[in-house]
């Protein structure tokens, strides 16, 4: 074979080789492009939320201050729907009527108070709220002017008249202070700085400053303990409350309070029944999406409640029958122990046909 067919092979081959492997290249350069464009437009591809129960509190607004320690929570939610609200110092469940509003009476402890909502639907799906409030007893915000009594003053018509006009006056304030007080300013939460006669408070509320003037009283929680300024420390939990200048609290009093507040240690589950022991007294309830079962006993305190399409609860006995499949929500105390008893505190039960009691109609 001549050398120049010899070249002209080896060249060609070579050629050859070279378009192969250019026209691979090109291949799994326009595959690489395709799936990296395809990544992207399933990375841009938003994920669908998870629908949310809804949940609107009427009242009471984050930050109010209340002189009576009773209180009802109110607000909106899914018609039907099983509510809980634990507090710091109590607890209690309502059921929401058929447009869904809701009612619960829970109480106060003094100073501040945490509020925990949590909404619960049958289908699964809840959704929860936190705020906070403020118990001031009257003696603790505001002391009271003496009245005279009657043994200073001369039994005149003029005189009784009189003490019955004062009288009436003190009790309409009385009656004032008893009401929620939407107090001009409020801050609570760590004290973060003091600087000169200004207090930074820090609070689930956000930052807010705080003047003191010698007006200013000073007092710690629990006890009505008299304090002054110069005994106030960093980080501890404060209240101050007086009139909003100009983003600054014009405080008129400022409270320590000892503990920061927290919820109670109860918390809330809330299922279908799925099982009720009538012997044992052992209650199951089942969450109908991720399937959760959790097991109650009834005890001799546990309060049970049956609800209607009105949200009016009815006490009933662990004797009864509980309707199964009905939505029913539990409030107890965890246990460390797994092999103990998970003993329920409050059971509110609302048939899988609900009592249907309309209210009455108005003319």
């Amino acid at each position: 074979m001549k050398k120049e067919v010899l070249i002209a092979i080896i060249i060609g081959f070579t050629l050859g080789l070279i378009i192969t492997f250019g026209i691979h290249t090109a291949q799994q350069s326009l595959k690489l492009k395709k799936q990296l464009a395809s990544n992207q437009n399933t990375h841009l591809t938003p994920t669908p939320a998870a629908p949310t129960q809804p949940l609107t509190i009427a009242s009471p607004d984050n930050g109010m201050v209340f002189h009576q320690a009773n209180l009802q929570v109110t607000g909106t939610t899914t018609p039907q729907a099983l509510i809980s609200v634990i507090a710091t110092d109590s607890y209690t469940t309502a059921a929401a009527d058929f447009q869904g509003n809701f009612s619960a009476p829970i109480t106060l402890a003094e100073g501040a108070n945490l509020i925990q909502v949590e909404a619960f639907a049958d289908d699964g799906q809840s959704n929860q709220k936190t705020l906070t409030v403020i118990y001031l007893p009257r003696q603790t915000a505001k002391v009271p002017s003496p009245t005279p009594s009657r043994s200073q003053a001369s039994p005149t018509p003029a005189n009784d008249i009189q003490d019955i006009t004062e009288n009436v006056k003190q009790r309409i304030q009385e009656v004032i202070l008893d009401q929620a007080v939407p107090t001009t300013a409020v801050a609570y939460g760590h004290l973060a700085s003091i600087s000169n006669d200004t207090l930074t408070i820090e609070g689930d509320a956000g930052v807010k400053l705080a003047s003191i003037s010698a007006q200013t009283t000073f007092i710690r929680l629990p006890g009505n303990t008299k304090l002054t300024f110069e005994d106030l420390a960093i980080d501890e939990y404060l209240i101050a409350v007086g009139i909003d200048n100009n983003q600054v609290i014009n405080a008129t009093q400022v409270i320590s309070q000892r503990q920061v507040p927290v919820l109670s240690l109860q918390t809330a589950f809330s299922g279908l029944i799925t099982q009720y022991d009538s012997d044992d007294y052992y209650l199951t309830l089942t969450h109908p999406v991720t399937q959760e079962a959790k097991t109650f006993l009834l005890g001799r305190k546990s309060q049970i409640f049956l609800a209607d399409s009105n949200g009016t609860k009815s006490a009933i006995d662990r004797t009864q029958s509980f309707p199964v499949n009905s939505h029913a929500l539990a409030i107890y105390e965890p246990t460390k122990d797994s092999a103990a008893d998970i003993v329920a505190q409050e059971i509110l039960i609302l048939p899988s046909s609900p009592i249907i009691t309309p209210p009455e109609l108005k003319p």
